[in-house]
């Protein structure tokens, strides 16, 4: 039986779902643009570590550097630096980030802390980027620190993070007060895309049909996992970091599969073999830099920038082949226009890799590929009306 939807009978909903809506906005305001009240007070030290630090060059020549930096090492060559700790310091922890760098840390001559993955990876040359702590205590004040870095490859040969000092935990709340909100919206981009998938392929069981949501679903899911492997704080999130970052460079590897695929479906098959060409193009990028990996010759690091050409030449083509098209070999502009700005996203958000060091435009870029993949699912529910 139908009830009949009176204004009496929809006023309390009505109000119920306007403050809803409103203490959800409040929330997510206050977020934003309210105090932190995660960061330690105002009396609290300083994190970052306030000693000078000297560069001691193969050549035997020293210079004082500036962290964080980037210097001029070749790739392969151990980068040594040293500082004297202070006499007052008491810190329980000395932490640096390691960008795609094997580290050795010493203080007053003996190994304290090293890392490596050369024993635990699979592929490539290099050792994951993750954040390295090394112990310490108020005994140490007044001896050298060193630290060595080494890595196989010229995009992070040179590099020294930002280098802190203080409680280990300190440490790491100040990592997640800068870094958690990506990682939050990577799960959330995840979540959806999952979402999108299972729903399309629902709705395609139940009227007997393909929806093409799907695919964007995918390039969610493809997006998500890159701004997993790209978060800082990865090496909490699961045990082997090593397989994580080798999926970003990936997913930017295969990210124009689904595109294609999409862009097929909408279009029904009309420049099928073009598209199909395409793939096959990406797919053997894909397996020849994957056996360069394999084989130690080349890390994805080395060989993205022919991936990243080709996933946004991708775009580029089909969007071409999208404005030129007549209306009436057309879907509705709402799924055109869903495609275009979620490939885009897609195509940004995945080659923000190397050019993007913070991660509010990714952050931005996942909020738009939701939200219109939600409107790609809307089409794809009047779609389903209508089977």
């Amino acid at each position: 039986m139908t009830k009949e939807k009176s204004p009496a009978r929809q006023g309390p909903r009505y109000i119920f779902y306007f403050l809803m809506l409103a203490i959800l906005g409040w929330f997510i305001f206050m977020q934003f643009f309210g105090v932190d009240e995660r960061t330690v007070s105002e009396n609290s030290p300083s994190l970052l570590y306030p000693g000078t630090f000297t560069w001691e060059k193969s050549d035997g020549t020293t210079e004082e550097i500036t962290v964080p930096g980037s210097y001029d090492v070749p790739a392969g060559e151990t980068m040594v630096i040293t500082s004297t700790l202070p006499a007052d310091f008491d810190a329980s922890s000395i932490a640096i980030r390691s960008s795609l760098q094997d580290i050795n840390i010493y203080i007053d001559g003996t190994l304290r802390e090293q890392y490596s993955t050369s024993k635990t990876r699979l592929i490539g040359k290099n050792s994951a980027s993750r954040f390295i702590f090394c112990s310490t205590s108020h005994e140490d004040a007044g001896k050298e620190l060193r630290i060595e870095l080494t890595t196989y490859t010229s995009n992070y040969s040179g590099v020294v993070n930002q280098i802190f000092c203080g409680d280990k935990a300190d440490i790491w709340q100040l990592i997640f007060n800068h870094y958690g909100q990506a990682t939050y919206i990577a799960f959330f981009t995840l979540f959806a895309g999952l979402t999108t998938i299972l729903f399309s392929l629902t709705l395609g069981f139940v009227y007997h049909t393909s929806f093409d949501m799907e695919y964007l679903g995918w390039c969610m899911i493809m997006g998500a996992t890159w701004m997993l492997g790209e978060s800082k704080i990865r090496q909490l999130l699961i045990p082997n970091s090593s397989a994580l970052a080798s999926l970003c460079f990936v997913m930017i590897l295969l990210g124009p599969i689904p595109l294609l695929l999409y862009a097929d479906n909408v279009q029904n098959g009309l420049h099928r073999r073009l598209y199909h060409i395409v793939i096959g193009i990406s797919l053997l990028d894909f397996t020849v830099c994957s056996i360069l990996a394999i084989a130690n010759i080349a890390d994805y690091i080395e060989t993205l920038p022919l991936g990243q050409i080709i996933l946004i030449g991708t775009f580029l083509m089909v969007f071409t082949i999208f404005a030129s098209t007549s209306e009436t070999e057309k879907k509705p502009q709402t799924i055109f226009c869903s495609w275009l700005i979620c490939s885009f996203c897609f195509a940004l958000q995945l080659n923000a890799s190397l050019y993007i060091l913070s991660h509010p435009c990714p952050v931005f870029l996942s909020a738009l590929e939701c939200s219109f993949c939600c409107l790609s699912t809307l089409s794809g529910l009047f779609e389903a009306s209508s089977v």
